[in-house]
Formats: structure tokens, C-alpha cells, sequence
């Protein structure tokens, strides 16, 4: 698997590939004291698309993942692995992780594995589970990676979805 690439394994239909443009992240603490480490990002080219898909859309899929952390958690270094299970804070009643392909879901069993941490970047492994296109009904039917994907430090980065 090639770096800064999201691939979505689709149950379905297979795999889909595109490259990654614009990766952030942040780790703040929230207006409620709560730590969370959210990565953003884009896509900008399609490398891989899936026929069945293809004839009927043309996504430009995003992703939006925050994991709330404990203060034991925040010390993100190498070798950390970080695992949101759902993708909405029921206590808090808030969206979490979100990965947008032609509607906005859910990123359920969302892990990070920290693999560098400098100054201004860090390098991730991120997996995850969303539906796509509900062919298991409200279960994730999509599966979502990144390999060695480098994010940039934007400290104005603020878990958007609510």
C-alpha cells in the first residue's frame, strides 16, 4: 500500500483509491475539557475507481476522524495506537468521525497508529469502518486506509461536525 493514499475497500464492489491533498490534524482540548485528536483531509486526484461506482458518481471523498483521548492518552509518540469504536459521542451527543463520499457517515472502529511525530507533522496509519452506500443496512459496509500518510500541525483545526 502506497502512502498518502485513501483506499476504501467496498464489501460490495471492491476497491477504490485517491490521493490525499490537504492532511491535518490537532490535538486540543475542548471547551469541555475533553482531549481530542481530529485529522482532516481531502482527496484531489482519483487513482482507482470501482465500474459499478463510476457509472453512477464522481466523489471527491473527505474525511473529518477525532478520537477523544484521556490526559494519560495525549503524549502521542511513536508506536502510540489511538481506537475511537464509535463515531458519535452518545454521552456528548455529538458527531465524531465522518467520511463524506456522496453523503456524510459514520467512521465506526476508527484506529491510528502513530508512526513518526516531528514539530509540524506527524506520519499515521488510520483504518476505519463507514457505509457507503448501505448495502448492509446500518452496518459499516466500507472499509477505509491510509498508509504512511503525513499530516500537518494546524493548531486552528477544530472537530467541525456536531
Amino acid at each position: 500500500m502506497k502512502s498518502d493514499i485513501l483506499e476504501i475497500n467496498h464489501s460490495e464492489f471492491g476497491i477504490e483509491k485517491f490521493r490525499i491533498s490537504a492532511p491535518r490534524y490537532n490535538l486540543y482540548e475542548s471547551e469541555d475539557g475533553i482531549w481530542e485528536f481530529i485529522i482532516h483531509l481531502t482527496t484531489s486526484e482519483t487513482i482507482q475507481r470501482v465500474q459499478e461506482l463510476e457509472d453512477v458518481i464522481d466523489p471527491s471523498p473527505s474525511i473529518e476522524a477525532t478520537a477523544v483521548l484521556s490526559k494519560e492518552e495525549i503524549n502521542l509518540k511513536e508506536g502510540t495506537h489511538i481506537h475511537q469504536k464509535q463515531g458519535y459521542d452518545y454521552d456528548r451527543d455529538e458527531n465524531l468521525s465522518v467520511l463524506y463520499y456522496f453523503s456524510y457517515n459514520s467512521i465506526e472502529n476508527l484506529t491510528i497508529e502513530v508512526l513518526k511525530v516531528v514539530q509540524d507533522h506527524i506520519i499515521l496509519n488510520v483504518t476505519g469502518e463507514t457505509i457507503v452506500n448501505g448495502s448492509n443496512g446500518n452496518d459499516p459496509d466500507a472499509k477505509i486506509y491510509m498508509h504512511e500518510t503525513k499530516f500537518l500541525l494546524d493548531q486552528n483545526l477544530k472537530r467541525s461536525f456536531s
